[in-house]
This record gives C-alpha cells, structure tokens and sequence, in this order.
C-alpha cells in the first residue's frame, strides 16, 4: 500500500434519484479524473431497494480501476466525489434512504482491513445480488480473501441457497 505503487479497487456505483444513468456516468468521469483508469465497467442492472421503502428502482454498476491511491485517500475522494454529486448524506446505523448516487469501495487489492472508517472487502458484498451480479459480469474469478470464494461461487451460493 505504498504511494505510488498501482492498486487494484472494485467499486459498486447506484443511484435511484433524478438521471440515474447520468448520474452514474458522471460518477465515472469523476473517478477517471480524480481516482484512476476504469479498466473495467459492467452494464446497468436495475434493482429494487433493499433495507427501506420507496418506489424508485435502483440502477447498479460494478467497475474496476487502478489507482495509486491507498484505501483511506480512496474512501476520502469516493466521499467528495458523491458530494459533488448531490449525495446529502450517507446511510448511517443500517438506515437507508434513497440516494442520488452511492459509490462503495467493494475490494482493494487482495487487503482485508477492519477500522471504524473504512472495511475491506465491504460487509456486505456475500448478501447483496445487485452487488455480486455486475461483478461476477467483471471479475467473475476474482477471490473474496474473507470469504475465500470467488465472486461466482459467492454469486451461485447467493441465488440457490
């Protein structure tokens, strides 16, 4: 995790406000100027809200993108990027509600990192379809280093439990 040295992130991008795929295309304008080369992009899955109520669908993407920056510079320009967006305020004690634009930092590298800012891989990348299924589209191969599975299995496990 030096500087400099080229790391690997997934991110998980949605949006269920106003434009949702502008709003998810300027989100990657902003993470290629100010995080990194987005060297791969899943298509749009739409999915319905989880956690809370609304009526408004949720479109998802899953991206991969190199970067020098380390995981804490990263969260800190995913956070302005989502600002710059019109994202008011971020979920907090499991409480969700809809959002103009959601970037989540799903994997880093191979790290496994546990702080009170930041986990690594995201908590919740085993339960939620909308996450694994733009991945697996991705990086289907890619192995979880906390569930040590891949993103497939995770994905099969998922669906046919």
């Amino acid at each position: 995790m030096t500087k400099n040295k080229i790391n690997y992130a997934y991110l998980g991008i949605g949006s269920n406000l106003a434009d949702k795929k502008k709003n998810i295309l300027l989100a990657l304008e902003l993470i290629e100027s100010e995080i990194g080369s987005v060297i791969k992009e899943s298509k749009t899955f739409k999915s319905k809200a989880i956690g809370f109520e609304t009526k408004n669908d949720f479109h998802n993407i899953a991206i991969k993108v190199k970067t020098k920056l380390n995981p804490f510079e990263l969260l800190e320009i995913i956070e302005d990027i989502e600002r710059t967006i019109g994202r008011t305020k971020k979920s907090t004690n499991r409480v969700f509600v809809d959002r103009i634009i959601d970037i989540d930092i799903l994997y880093y590298n191979d790290l496994i990192l546990d702080t009170e800012k930041l986990i690594i891989p995201h908590p919740e990348n085993k339960n939620r379809l909308f996450v694994l299924k733009p991945l697996s589209e991705i990086s289907a191969d890619f192995f979880d280093p906390s569930e040590q599975k891949t993103i497939q299995t995770m994905m099969e496990n998922l669906v046919f439990e």
